[in-house]
């Protein structure tokens, strides 16, 4: 049975004449109590795998003077159901039943009180799930999937796997179930990338390379591609599966042989530039440079590197095939479409937006047939030629990186902030 990380402690000071004479004497009484099977995710209307409730530690009990206990639970938000609403602990303690949520919300949740044989509570918590909903856009506050950083997507081997929250996960039959793989080296992954081979690049806050040929079960070292760089960088792998590191102050780095050997750029304007993700255009390579803010195409694979014709103040560049451009440029979010190698751009959209800008990277995906593109505070936008678009979902708020797993699930998230209020996630969860 799994059970969450972390434990209800309780101490209450009393006034107990019967124990203590003495006016004005105290004991303590000390309760300790675990949480079982929080956050937890399934289908709506359909049972949690795992039991839910709590088990009281006995043996933190000071006074044995203690009635029977028991735990009252009511479903406070969700619509669902659990089996008993009245649960009495074992000899463990553990007391628990199965929740079988509902299909009023994607947020679902119970609140618990254990209570003693004179109705004493002695604790109140809840416990929360989230249930998904096929064939819609479901809201999710919290779990693994809040602050998605990067996922890259196996359609040939039915895989997918997940940077959120430092670790990586591996998916799993559902959208919403991914499975922790861990990372066995030192420094937490930053991006990852896939070569068309299978094997998995993790670039780590650290400056090292690693690689896993067993999808994330296994990982060896590379290198460090950005040699005197101890610390984060940018990485991406081309179609042609050529490696690329670069960072503002080193340059841009690439690599024709998995990581082996590096060749290093030479030119000054690079050293001076955050760089966005690189693509292969037809036998050259483009990005989008953060000084000037252009794009930049190399024509000897990484070595020199010029500007081309660039909508002003452009922010985000896409290269859907060899024969368009994609340059997003502020003044809101406009998108602006180049059929003759970037001479020329036409806007071809241009939607109301409140937070404006967009990102270097994760704004633009791709599956099979259809374009996805990431707006902050407008929503996500499909096309199939970039000249017609439907507005799948509007969202006011600042999702600013668009993922979609293997199966066609797409996520939208934002940021997984430390002193406020996470950003939704937002999964449209295609039928199974």
């Amino acid at each position: 049975m799994k059970r969450s990380l972390y434990t209800i402690i309780i101490f209450a000071l009393l006034l107990s004449c019967e124990h203590y004479p003495e006016p004005g004497s105290e004991t303590l009484e000390q309760f300790y109590c675990s949480v079982i099977g929080n956050n937890q995710s399934a289908e709506g209307l359909q049972y949690l795998s795992e039991e839910v409730g709590a088990q009281i530690d006995f043996n933190s009990l000071i006074t044995s003077e203690v009635g029977e206990f028991k735990m009252e639970i009511t479903v406070s938000e969700g619509g669902g159901i659990v089996d008993n609403d009245v649960l009495y602990p074992d000899e463990n303690g553990v007391m628990t039943t199965k929740w079988q949520l509902g299909n009023d919300t994607n947020n679902q949740l119970l609140t618990c009180r254990i209570l003693d044989s004179d109705n004493k509570q002695y604790v109140e918590f809840t416990i929360v799930a989230t249930a998904y909903f096929y064939n819609n856009w479901n809201t999710i506050t919290q779990g693994n999937l809040i602050g998605i950083q990067d996922m890259i997507a196996d359609t040939i081997n039915h895989r997918s796997m997940m940077l959120s929250h430092g670790d990586i996960w591996k998916s799993s039959s559902e959208p919403y179930s991914w499975i922790r793989l861990g990372f066995p080296f030192p420094g937490n992954i930053r991006m990852l990338d896939m070569s068309s081979d299978g094997t998995v690049f993790a670039a780590v806050w650290n400056g090292t390379l690693y690689k896993s040929e067993d999808w994330g079960e296994n990982w060896s070292y590379i290198t460090k591609p950005i040699p005197n760089n101890d610390y984060y960088y940018s990485f991406n792998i081309t179609s042609d599966d050529y490696l690329w590191a670069s960072k503002a102050a080193f340059g841009v780095y690439c690599s024709k042989d998995k990581g082996l050997t590096w060749t290093q750029d030479s030119t000054t304007m690079i050293k001076e530039s955050t760089l966005g993700p690189i693509y292969k255009y037809g036998s050259s390579y483009l990005t989008m440079s953060s000084n000037p803010t252009s794009i930049i195409q190399t024509k000897d694979e990484g070595i020199t590197w010029d500007t081309i014709n660039t909508p002003e103040y452009s922010l985000s560049m896409y290269v859907p095939n060899d024969s368009t451009i994609i340059a997003q440029n502020q003044g809101g979010f406009k998108l602006h479409k180049s059929t003759d190698d970037g001479e020329s751009f036409k806007l071809v959209l241009a939607p109301y937006t409140t937070m404006g800008r967009g990102e270097h990277w994760h704004t633009y995906n791709k599956f099979k047939n259809n374009y996805y593109i990431m707006v902050p505070s407008s929503g996500v936008w499909k096309t199939r030629d970039f000249k017609d678009f439907e507005h799948l979902i509007s969202l006011s708020t600042y999702q600013h990186r668009l993922f979609i797993d293997h199966k066609g699930n797409i996520y939208a998230s934002g940021y997984n902030y430390i002193n406020a209020d996470p950003e939704h996630t937002f999964v449209f969860a295609v039928e199974k």
